[in-house]
């Protein structure tokens, strides 16, 4: 103890002072004592209190949904508890990413003060378009005047899925009948895996799956290129398209469309009638019958032989299915008949 006045008279008043740093409630007693005149002692006590408070706040942060699509709507809920021992007020929640933070209720006795016993709710809601992690500050003052604040994050993956598909034919024109091997590549480009892909052609069937799914989880990732093949005949010019879909994280389908066009070339036919020339004047007169069973060979135009075949009873031959090209004849001239004279008349 300090003492502030060192006179001695019987009227006079002296002030002692000491200074400690207090931690918890405490309530601590001081002694005086003094010797009077005659020699006795004479004494006195006096006490007094010390209320420490430690004041807190808490804060919790949730969102209704950790992962939505871009453009979504999604609902913060901030909880504001008094995680200290005395009653708080001006209590209040900020979030540095949404506005308007709406308070929801929990002041239950309705005093405008944080109560140990309360927990209040805060809302805001807000549509994002990329992922995103924003911070809350609840603040509050304690009954000296002094501040409390405590921060929350809360994180929401935004996803933007995507699929491509490029379709391919293995020949861009073919012969009427010919076969042809349509060649599909599906890549994922959005940010997010895709599951249950599905492939289908409307008009080649089945399409089927060739690789790509490098760890084979049955999921188009990323970096993933998966491949489908069909093959089918065609008879015509064709148009086809590809459409493949797939489901992303959320369920929410995602697809893609491509087509590609065949162009179809019609086979040629060549044929005509071998005849017996009665007059023997080069020109197929009416009445004049044709000859059965007279040999013919096609020729390519490296005299390669392409078919043979025999007239029948009316002498008429016919070779079909023939590709774009130059082509000539051979007859087998019948036992005791010659070659009519060539090139004659207006019809040859």
């Amino acid at each position: 103890l300090d003492r502030s006045s060192a006179a001695s008279d019987v009227y006079k008043r002296q002030v002692y002072t000491c200074s400690a740093p207090v931690s918890t409630d405490m309530t601590n007693v001081a002694t005086v004592s003094g010797t009077d005149n005659l020699g006795g002692t004479v004494s006195d006590t006096a006490s007094a209190v010390v209320d420490v408070i430690a004041p807190a706040i808490g804060l919790a942060k949730t969102v209704s949904a950790p992962m939505i699509h871009a453009g979504e709507r999604v609902t913060y809920t901030f909880t504001v508890t008094n995680a200290g021992d005395v009653p708080l007020a001006e209590v209040g929640v900020s979030d540095d990413k949404c506005t308007p933070v709406l308070f929801g209720g929990g002041d239950d006795n309705g005093n405008t003060l944080l109560d140990r016993s309360e927990a209040w709710t805060f809302t805001c809601s807000a549509a994002l378009a990329a992922d995103t992690v924003n911070t809350a500050t609840a603040t509050g003052t304690d009954p000296l005047g002094g501040p409390v604040t405590d921060v929350a994050t809360a994180q929401v993956d935004v996803i933007n899925p995507g699929l491509g598909v490029t379709k391919s034919a293995s020949a861009a024109q073919i012969y009427e009948g010919e076969s042809v091997t349509f060649t599909y590549t599906v890549i994922n480009t959005g940010d997010t895996p895709l599951s249950a892909i599905t492939a289908t052609d409307n008009r080649c069937d089945p399409v089927v799956y060739a690789d790509g799914d490098v760890n084979t989880d049955s999921r188009l990732e990323l970096i993933e290129v998966w491949t489908y093949t069909c093959s089918m005949v065609l008879t015509e010019t064709t148009t086809n398209t590809i459409t493949v879909t797939g489901e992303d994280t959320l369920g929410r389908q995602t697809g893609d469309t491509d087509s590609v066009t065949v162009a179809v070339l019609a086979n040629g036919t060549i044929g005509d009638r071998v005849w017996f020339d009665v007059n023997r004047n080069g020109i197929q007169d009416g009445g004049e019958p044709g000859m059965a069973d007279v040999g013919v060979v096609l020729l390519d135009g490296s005299g390669g032989v392409v078919g043979t075949t025999f007239t029948d009873s009316s002498g008429h031959f016919r070779f079909e299915g023939l590709r774009t090209g130059s082509y000539r004849l051979s007859f087998t001239r019948p036992t005791g008949f010659v070659f009519t004279a060539a090139n004659q008349g207006g019809d040859d």
